[in-house]
């Protein structure tokens, strides 16, 4: 692996080689810490350890780590409840909406830019940028669709 914190672990034997990897994830919000948690932070399933407590200290170096190593080929955002805030007493917004997208820094990126967030003051997706590993300048992301599509997420979103 690159090495950001990760350089050798132990992967299921699945993932390795080559292979068409489809990231199916579910956007959690956290307004109180400023991001966004979607297609990237989903590759930390990845790991097979079974406490991962461990890494998460450096989460955003082992979460670059994966997105470098194991590069989904397409990434799909559920939407159709949306945490926001702690996933026990968090709020779910009910939004029934779907992202696609071969660029998971541009998905989660997107993600971020609907609920107001700029997606370079998110660490890891800034970091994801500046590493090559894909876009998060959302006026670069090409988002195809309905017409209005972003501003019908956002009004279905809503304010946090």
């Amino acid at each position: 692996m690159p090495g950001l914190h990760l350089q050798k672990h132990e992967m299921p034997a699945l993932i390795l080689g080559d292979s068409f990897h489809v990231n199916s994830a579910t956007l959690k919000v956290e307004p109180e810490k400023g991001t966004v948690w979607g297609g990237i932070k989903n590759l930390f399933g990845l790991l097979p350890d079974t406490d991962k407590r461990v890494f998460h200290s450096r989460l955003d170096d082992v979460l670059l780590d994966l997105l470098a190593t194991f590069r989904p080929s397409l990434t799909i955002m559920e939407l159709t409840e949306i945490v926001i805030g702690e996933r026990k007493a968090g709020e779910v917004r009910r939004v029934k909406g779907v992202v696609v997208g071969r660029d998971p820094v541009a998905v989660d990126a997107f993600c971020a830019g609907l609920f107001g967030f700029d997606p370079l003051t998110i660490p890891y997706l800034r970091r994801a940028r500046e590493l090559g590993l894909g876009e998060a300048l959302l006026d670069r992301i090409d988002v195809r669709g309905t017409k209005h599509q972003k501003s019908l997420l956002a009004d279905l979103i809503g304010p946090i």
